[in-house]
């Protein structure tokens, strides 16, 4: 199967699947090679058949596809690929939207604690964390209708990119979309 460049997960099971850690790290590792089990088990320092069982609920969703085979040391493994190079989660239920809130949550955090080590002067607290996740939400919910417009090869890299342009030019042509991203930035700064 040859691998699409986006594709939108509205499927509440499918979604359940990709928000667990250990399998967002696989989609990760995968995005960029193929891998066998074994060379995913060794990255992510984790035994096989951990890796496997995972693998396994990837596959039978949808997320990744079995590519080949390699030898190592003269047993046969298969070659793991994604199925999509980017994948974008809608939840549809409320279930989903509470599992997806509290992964965004602690992603938030994170991004927020590695804005910090690069010298960003912000406050982090709770509310911080949920207005980000907030923000983020809106700002992507307004440029969703044309994501699903792209037909074009697409990576990670490229729609970022395509993103943050978006969101400039946004800024720059409705001011009530920049006083918006600039309410933010001060709540971020702890200056309301």
């Amino acid at each position: 199967m040859k691998r699409s460049e986006t594709r939108v997960l509205k499927d509440p099971e499918k979604i359940k699947i990709v928000v667990d850690e250990t399998r967002r790290n696989i989609l990760s590792l995968l995005r960029f090679s193929e891998l066998t089990v074994s060379q995913i088990a060794d990255v992510l320092q984790k035994d096989q058949s951990t890796i496997y069982r995972h693998m396994s609920k990837l596959e039978e969703a949808g997320f990744v596809e079995v590519r080949g085979e390699k030898k190592t040391h003269h047993i046969p493994e298969k070659v793991y690929a994604r199925t999509a190079h980017f994948f974008i989660l809608v939840p549809e239920t409320e279930e989903t939207s509470r599992l997806l809130e509290t992964y965004s949550a602690k992603r938030m955090e994170k991004l927020y604690h590695l804005m910090k080590k690069m010298g960003a002067d912000i406050h982090i607290d709770d509310d911080l964390i949920t207005e980000g996740r907030r923000f983020v939400t809106a700002l992507r919910s307004e440029l969703f209708g044309e994501y699903e417009e792209i037909d074009e090869p697409l990576d990670i890299i490229m729609l970022k990119k395509l993103e943050l342009f978006l969101i400039l030019l946004r800024m720059e042509e409705n001011e009530d979309f920049r006083g918006r991203v600039f309410q933010f930035i001060r709540k971020m700064k702890g200056s309301n």
